[in-house]
């Protein structure tokens, strides 16, 4: 899928620098992943509506207090057993709150999502795997969901991103 309106490399590495603070601050013990849901206005407009990163949910943070409960399950499976709040449902979250006092609807919004490893190193996916996250999105109208790989801005559909979460639920693709 092909971005609505193209924004120069220069907004899209800004938007990534904020993922990326995002997920620099996550409280998730096992990957740090950062999200921005904004507007994308012109080439060099973009503006920003919510930022977020994953992190323990206070009522069930006590799962992970001795050791994250994700870390003996592969990543890309089981993202519905954590403590954790996914970036990019926090940032949903975030913006339906604003929603109702503010001139935009969801479906006018992009979602931006990059992570990083515990070292720092970013992560890199070929596809958007996290049922969750697509589901959420997909609820909440998202118009496209957009992550680097390869250094290359990848951009999906939520119902696209669903099919291809479903794909690594079921097991029809495996994880490497």
């Amino acid at each position: 899928m092909t971005a609505p309106r193209r924004l120069s490399a220069k907004t899209l590495s800004s938007i990534r620098d904020q993922c990326l603070t995002e997920a620099n601050s996550a409280g998730c013990t096992k990957l740090k992943f950062g999200a921005v849901i904004g507007i994308p206005h012109a080439a060099n407009d973009f503006e920003t509506l919510a930022t977020a990163s994953n992190g323990p949910l206070t009522p069930i943070a006590y799962l992970c207090r001795q050791k994250c409960i994700r870390l003996e399950i592969l990543s890309r499976t089981e993202s519905m057993i954590g403590a954790c709040a996914h970036a990019e449902e926090r940032a949903i979250w975030k913006a339906a709150k604003l929603a109702p006092f503010a001139s935009f609807e969801l479906y006018e919004c992009s979602v931006f999502v990059q992570g990083i490893d515990l070292e720092g190193h970013l992560l890199e996916y070929p596809d958007f795997s996290c049922i969750r996250c697509a589901t959420a999105m997909y609820m909440a109208g998202i118009k496209n969901i957009n992550y680097w790989w390869k250094n290359e801005l990848l951009i999906h559909t939520p119902a696209e991103a669903m099919k291809t979460a479903m794909a690594y639920a079921t097991g029809r693709v495996r994880v490497d």
